[in-house]
């Protein structure tokens, strides 16, 4: 039987030339599941942000009506500069029945506010709208509590009542259906009632410690057992979300420059137009970032270690929090955006790779015709 030569040049480009057909159909399947992963990442880092309005002060006594009053007295006077604007909230288990169907629910998550209900819970609504700002008497609930009473999501104007924690029996209308796995219901409350919670929106980006404090300080507010920076944490999610994207431009232009050959006086010019771009685009995109993420002084180490300190803080926030439901959902989704970006990276990493294995057959099998036709 005679021997295969595998390294006559027609055997060499015809192993090349299946090569590079198997990693090319490699290469857009691991490219469609990079990009699949990436759009998972930014989809729920987008949620993550509609969760997180602003700063969250968690009191383990709950404020009562003369300081909700206060605080709210001192959000619509002048010495507000900011427009910092508190929504003031609980949370409870509650027992809720339908009135038509007379259908009943045991363990309901319940979030009562006073204020506005998008900073409470940033919901996606199927129809309807969320309960207005000082009404006593609409709710909205979600799509599966809405199946759970009714069997159906065609339930505006519907009536539901149930006892809060205070031991007030209410009857509420439903003016809207949000999409959510869990029984949720969220209500709006008057003033009168007592709340652990306080959403703070409006808050300064660059500084939002010092707005915080200048709130707590006018509403004479006595300091929160927990304040969390909420909107801070969302913020980094949301960079942390485009790093691949941003890596994937990094390649890209970094193939542009060394990969391809170039003249030294063509090079030399796209490297100066590349070094422009970012001199050009960097303070545009520094400005749309909140100030506590920009160093004060980018050659000084100190202004990195502060920023590094104030990352470790938000997270320490985190670790020592005793979450709330929706606390409990921020997380989960943190977690999945975790679990997707390294998805997305890892693909990102293979694809280059196989790129370049690709190229490199490509090379090859077109430097076997060369001989050959030679």
């Amino acid at each position: 039987m005679e021997a295969v030569n595998h390294f006559h040049p027609v055997r060499r480009c015809e192993l090349n030339h299946r090569r590079s057909k198997a990693t090319s159909v490699l290469l857009i399947v691991l490219m469609a599941g990079y990009c699949l992963c990436q759009f998972i990442t930014l989809q729920i880092s987008g949620q993550t942000k509609s969760l997180c309005p602003g700063v969250s002060l968690r009191y383990e006594t709950a404020l009562n009506k003369e300081q909700v009053d206060a605080s709210l007295t001192y959000t619509q006077s002048n010495q507000n500069s900011e427009g910092v604007y508190p929504t003031f909230w609980r949370e409870d288990e509650l027992t809720l029945q339908a009135s038509s169907s007379q259908r009943i629910e045991d363990g309901v998550l319940a979030m009562g506010f006073h204020g506005n209900a998008s900073a409470v819970y940033g919901a996606t609504y199927l129809s309807g709208t969320s309960p207005g700002s000082g009404s006593t008497n609409e709710c909205s609930v979600s799509d599966a509590l809405a199946w759970a009473l009714w069997g159906s999501q065609d339930v505006i104007g519907q009536t539901l009542t149930f006892e809060t924690a205070d031991k007030q029996s209410c009857t509420y209308v439903v003016c809207g259906i949000f999409s959510s796995n869990e029984e949720i219901l969220l209500y709006s409350l008057s003033s009168e009632n007592s709340f652990p919670y306080v959403e703070l929106t409006g808050i300064s980006q660059d500084n939002p410690v010092q707005s915080v404090r200048q709130f707590l300080t006018g509403a004479a507010l006595a300091e929160p057992s927990q304040i969390l920076y909420d909107q801070a944490l969302a913020w980094s999610a949301t960079i942390l979300a485009y790093l691949p994207g941003l890596l994937i431009v990094l390649i890209f232009v970094l193939w542009i420059l060394f990969g391809i050959s170039w003249k030294k006086q063509f090079r030399e010019l796209l490297f100066f137009v590349t070094a422009l771009t970012v001199v050009i685009l960097l303070p545009l995109w520094l400005s749309n970032l909140p100030g506590w993420l920009v160093p004060n002084q980018w050659g000084n180490a100190e202004s990195w270690a502060e920023l590094l300190s104030a990352g470790r803080d938000r997270l320490y926030e985190w670790v020592t929090l005793i979450p709330t439901a929706r606390d409990s959902q921020i997380k989960i989704l943190l977690l999945q955006e975790a679990i997707a970006l390294f998805g997305s990276i890892l693909l990102e990493l293979i694809s280059v790779s196989f790129s370049l294995m690709h190229f490199i057959l490509r090379k090859r099998s077109s430097d076997n015709v060369n001989i050959l036709r030679a």
